[in-house]
Formats: C-alpha cells, sequence, structure tokens
C-alpha cells in the first residue's frame, strides 16, 4: 500500500480521474490534465465552480493520498496552488495575547 514512482508509472496517462468542470460537468481525464485537487474545504468553496477539481471528497482525498503523491500531484493540490495572505491595518502586537493563543495552540495540536 505505498505506491512508488515506478509502481504507478502506467497510471499516469491513463484517463482514470474525474474531474468537474467549470460548468459542472464531469470528464475522465489523466494527470497532465489542468485540474486542482480540494484537500481543505475552505479551498474547495472558495473555488467551487471556478476552476476544474478532481470529483473527490477530501476524505477520499486523503485515502489515496500516498496514489497522488506517487503519481506526482502533489502540485496540484490547492494548498499547495494558493497562498493564503494575512493583513491588519494599524494593528498592534500584543504580547501577552500571543503568548496565550500559542500555548492554546500548542496544546491542540500535540
Amino acid at each position: 500500500m505505498g505506491p512508488t514512482r515506478d509502481t504507478v508509472k502506467a497510471l499516469r496517462r491513463s484517463n482514470i480521474f474525474n474531474v468537474t468542470k467549470t460548468n459542472g460537468q464531469k470528464a475522465l481525464t489523466d494527470t497532465t490534465s489542468d485540474f486542482a485537487i480540494v484537500d481543505r474545504s475552505e479551498l474547495g468553496s472558495a473555488f467551487d465552480g471556478k476552476i476544474r477539481v478532481l470529483d473527490y471528497t477530501i476524505e477520499e482525498v486523503r485515502t489515496c493520498r500516498p496514489l497522488l503523491l506517487a503519481l506526482g500531484l502533489k502540485s496540484k493540490h490547492l494548498s499547495e496552488l494558493v497562498e493564503e495572505t494575512t493583513t491588519v491595518r494599524d494593528g498592534q502586537v500584543n504580547n501577552l495575547l500571543t503568548r496565550a493563543f500559542r500555548q492554546k495552540a500548542y496544546a491542540i495540536f500535540r
């Protein structure tokens, strides 16, 4: 269950990926086609109907991740394609709040 580039080489040009087009129609395509892989729900919502996407749920993308990576599709994941930036005008850094936030984040993610 650990596919490598060599073991999936024959699949690269096979039309095995169901892609939803911007008009809602679906088509089978191969890895060289232009499409994105929705790997985060908020990005999927933001680009819904605006770009061609792989017709997999986020759970299916996570389950198939080893295969998608072996096929060299990491660069098609929306989390790889989108750069999120945040700006604040006239903001001030509050070191106490920042430290408290980091402590809670650490506790949640450890």
